[in-house]
């Protein structure tokens, strides 16, 4: 059996971008705070999202090509993501990753 951890996105405190957390690279952090963000306006879950779905919900333009995309897609080789049916989902690593985060 496997332990989840039960932690809602507004449970995440991205008041300070997630600066100096354990992904160690501010441009994780961005697309990591940018997960937690289209999480937190989806009834705050942590939804699965497609690659579209992230572009058009994030609060900025974002290109096709983007680095973001290559972020997301090395959160899920991290295992902070798991990615099926063209969709990505938060793992419970991600918000391992983040716990010094949690309110």
């Amino acid at each position: 059996m496997t332990h989840r951890i039960n932690v809602k996105p507004s449970e995440i405190d991205i008041s300070n971008e997630l600066i100096g957390s354990a992904l160690n690279k501010t441009e994780r952090e961005v697309v990591a705070r940018n997960i937690i963000i289209i999480c937190l306006n989806s009834d705050d879950t942590w939804i699965p999202f497609s690659w579209k779905d992230y572009r058009n919900l994030c609060s900025h333009e974002i290109a096709e090509e983007s680095m973001e995309k290559n972020y997301l897609d090395l959160f899920v080789e991290m295992k902070l993501l798991s990615f099926a049916d063209e969709k990505y989902q938060v793992t419970d690593a991600f918000i391992a990753k983040l716990w010094e985060f949690v309110k």
